[in-house]
């Protein structure tokens, strides 16, 4: 009996281990498959950016990596305008320097459409790789998302990420909105995983 309390004992001190270990690295575990930038086709600015994502693309536009732009996930309103005058994302671009003809728009609503809407350009320019640029949490789920609508594809992706100011992958839970996007980004994670 001392023996199995001894061993029982020894499970439930290594499953809270591990419980404390996961907690601490989920945001790691999210971040992990960001890479860094390698020469491409278009920059692929996702939607949902509260100016993290913009920067960033903006950044590794003007060290090189591409000479073109797309911005998914696009705002409400008349197409034309909303391209460039209702986007504060394209007025940034422009008034940054890249060229109106540089940059390209997509109205995609979810990562699954931004990806299968990516492809379909690419395949339409003649592209053959595009750097995607996110928050870091959303990493993982892009990781899953992309490769699943590329597999086969022949084309690649380069996972980027943004580098927002509210974003430590070491100490997430002290920051409201570095907790509330890992622990949105596991529910959605095991949403795409199960509906694609």
């Amino acid at each position: 009996m001392k023996h199995y309390k001894r061993n029982l004992l020894f499970a439930f001190a290594l499953l809270a281990g591990l419980a404390v270990f996961g907690f601490l690295n989920a945001g790691r575990f999210l971040a992990a498959p960001a890479g860094v930038p390698e020469k491409a086709d278009a920059i692929v600015v996702l939607g949902g950016d509260g100016g993290a994502r913009g920067a960033r693309g903006l950044e590794l536009y003007k060290q090189g990596y591409s000479s073109r732009i797309l911005l998914t996930g696009m705002q409400e309103g008349e197409r034309g305008a909303q391209a460039y005058y209702l986007n504060w994302r394209a007025q940034m671009l422009l008034s940054n320097g890249v060229k109106k003809s540089r940059i390209f728009f997509d109205d995609s609503t979810d990562s699954w459409q931004e990806a299968g809407n990516t492809l379909a350009l690419m395949k339409k320019q003649g592209w053959k790789s595009v750097i995607v640029v996110s928050d870091p949490p959303q990493m993982r789920r892009l990781h899953w998302t992309w490769g699943r609508r590329f597999k086969g594809s022949g084309m690649r992706f380069f996972l980027v990420a943004s580098r927002p100011a509210w974003w430590g992958q070491g100490r997430w839970w002290k920051n409201s909105i570095a907790a509330k996007n890992v622990i949105s980004e596991y529910v959605k994670l095991i949403y795409y995983m199960l509906a694609h």
